[in-house]
């Protein structure tokens, strides 16, 4: 059985891509999840670009070691389980090539953007999932779809809450520590609970379209540009990148 697989996409796959998949992947030690990154025209080979490298070394708590990038596939996108994008030429891109993986395909700041909004009272889900998305929603954040209080989008001091603690997964022991629903062996388990969680979360998408303004949900690429580029795109990747992570150890831990 092959884990759950989250598979990161931006152009080079030297910029955004990489710089997301290693704090997803530090939110998720411990966790039997991959995650990876690829880009639709990759600087194949390549490492990720020394600003970006240096932005994840004073994040801290991020794997630093060497990373070569790689071209999107489609055998990469129908192995994953969760495919996040950077922009949505990139999310076009692969609806594209995979017409089918319409349902586990979204911008990254998407699906940020739906973890922080959605009103888990309001919202159809699991029994399992509505503590898991009552803990990712701030209280101030909770939005019921349709309400007045839904504005599209978050501004830009609201993408910055204070950090949570963070979650890491119980050691199992012999009866196995994790929720039971269904009752399947990890990563089995594992991999069906992530799989409902990206099926409730795309059913909830269209309730949460991006917003008009300020480049909607894309990552802005800083590849070759000035540093305050690059302070852009951490401004705008890295808190989402921290809520979907969180998000998703939740979704592995929660009981059910």
């Amino acid at each position: 059985m092959r884990p759950f697989s989250i598979l990161v996409v931006c152009t080079g796959n030297v910029c955004r891509s990489p710089a997301a998949e290693r704090i997803l992947a530090g939110e998720l030690a411990g966790i039997e999840v991959k995650v990876s990154s690829a880009g639709t025209m990759a600087l194949v080979g390549s490492d990720m670009e020394p600003p970006v490298r240096t932005m994840l070394d004073r994040l801290g708590d991020v794997d630093l070691a060497p990373h070569s990038a790689k071209a999107l596939t489609r055998d990469l996108i129908r192995h994953s389980g969760l495919l996040l994008a950077m922009a949505g030429n990139h999310k076009n891109w692969i609806l594209e090539e995979a017409p089918r993986a319409s349902r586990k395909v979204f911008t990254l700041r998407e699906l940020a953007s739906i973890i922080e909004r959605v009103d888990p009272a309001a919202a159809p889900m699991p029994k399992w999932l509505e503590a898991v998305a009552a803990a990712a929603a701030p209280e101030a954040a909770i939005v019921t779809p349709g309400s007045p209080t839904d504005t599209q989008g978050r501004t830009g001091g609201q993408w910055h809450r204070e950090p949570e603690a963070r979650h890491r997964p119980p050691k199992s022991d012999a009866a196995g520590s994790a929720a039971p629903a269904p009752k399947l062996e990890r990563p089995a388990r594992l991999a069906h609970r992530m799989a409902e969680a990206v099926e409730t979360l795309a059913d909830l998408r269209s309730q949460f379209p991006a917003p008009t303004a300020g480049g909607g949900f894309d990552v802005t690429d800083p590849f070759r540009r000035p540093p305050e580029v690059y302070a852009r795109m951490e401004s705008e990747l890295v808190p989402a990148a921290r809520t979907v992570g969180r998000y998703l150890v939740r979704c592995a831990t929660a009981a059910g």
